[in-house]
């Protein structure tokens, strides 16, 4: 019994204090979330974006000396923002939505925050219901550049970004628009190329990106790392999670073996002292007498005599008084009688 209070006694321990670190652990996470976004120009945030200052080509290599259409993506827009990925002298490397390229350092500005939405997303436009046109791989007019053909009336084209390319014969414009293209019959194909400008008939509307480092704006700063922080404080691992519900229901499981092994050993000490019962009842009564004869103390004194009826005999009393002849002689001198 003893055994089991010590063994009940460390187990508890170590449940606190690993439930206990647990509870740090889980504090320290929401306290560093929080900290990261309330601090969003920490040096891993500060030097991820940049923010284009000027319309900037989108290179493909990184010879942004090569200005041909073939090694360009297309024009990012003003106010907007890249991803770096890696930073040089002439040119920083990084991306753009799903696109990796190149651009040119002097046109780009390292901002000391994350910007909530960096790319401009969510502009269409459709093309015009005269007629179709084609996809290209490039801004210009070629027999082998052909991706495939949209059809006329196309409805929401996803625009990206646009390119000053070639002016075909006829064209009233060099502006190509960087589109993504899904075909009616084939959804899940997915086409990125080039559509002339002149061959849609609702303009993209582009507005620029209003965002800026979250210090000069200390009102919507407090709101918004308000807001964030409670959401943060809502947010639980899920290791965490089967961390805290295991640790909570150990004890209980604990418990359960620790009766479950008590009532067993309990019932085996029964079972044991039934048998031990029924193999003496069984036993012979020779057996037994020999038994019980075994338990006799055999170290017992040893009498001397045997036990046999002792008679004291009697002196027969002389009576002074019936006898006839009496003479003073007859007394005893140490008889004090007389």
């Amino acid at each position: 019994m003893k055994n089991i209070v010590k063994f009940i006694v460390t187990f508890n321990l170590i449940f606190l204090f690993m439930f206990c670190f647990c509870i740090s652990t889980f504090k320290l996470n929401i306290k560093n979330n929080h900290k990261s976004s309330n601090t969003a120009h920490a040096f891993s945030e500060s030097s991820c974006y940049a923010k284009i200052t000027t319309d900037c080509n989108f290179y493909k290599s990184s010879n942004i000396e090569d200005n041909s259409l073939t090694n360009i993506y297309f024009l990012i827009p003003n106010s907007y923002f890249i991803c770096v990925i890696e930073q040089n002298t002439s040119f920083i490397k990084a991306r753009y939505l799903n696109f990796v390229g190149y651009c040119n350092a002097s046109l780009v500005s390292i901002v000391s925050f994350r910007p909530q939405k960096p790319y401009l997303t969510d502009v269409f436009f459709n093309l015009s219901a005269s007629s179709g046109t084609q996809l290209r791989t490039s801004p210009e007019i070629k027999s082998d550049n052909i991706l495939t053909t949209i059809p006329a009336a196309t409805e929401n084209l996803k625009y990206i970004a646009e390119i000053i390319g070639e002016t075909p014969s006829g064209g009233s414009s060099n502006i190509w628009y960087y589109t993504e293209f899904s075909p009616a019959y084939s959804p899940t194909e997915v086409y990125y190329g080039y559509v002339y400008s002149d061959r849609v008939s609702t303009k993209p509307m582009i507005t620029p990106n209003l965002e800026v480092d979250l210090e000069e704006n200390p009102s919507d700063n407090l709101t918004s790392n308000s807001a964030e922080a409670e959401y943060e404080t809502a947010i639980i691992s899920d290791k965490l999670k089967l961390t805290l519900i295991f640790l909570m229901c150990l004890p209980i499981i604990t418990i359960f073996i620790i009766i479950l092994v008590k009532h067993k050993l309990n019932l085996k000490h029964k079972l044991a002292e039934t048998n031990q019962n029924i193999s003496l009842n069984n036993q012979p009564k020779s057996n037994y007498v020999k038994q019980n004869k075994s338990n006799i103390n055999t170290k017992a004194p040893i009498k001397l005599f045997k036990n046999k009826p002792f008679y004291k005999k009697q002196k027969p009393k002389v009576n002074l008084f019936s006898s006839k002849e009496f003479s003073i002689e007859d007394l005893d001198e140490t008889d004090d009688l007389l």
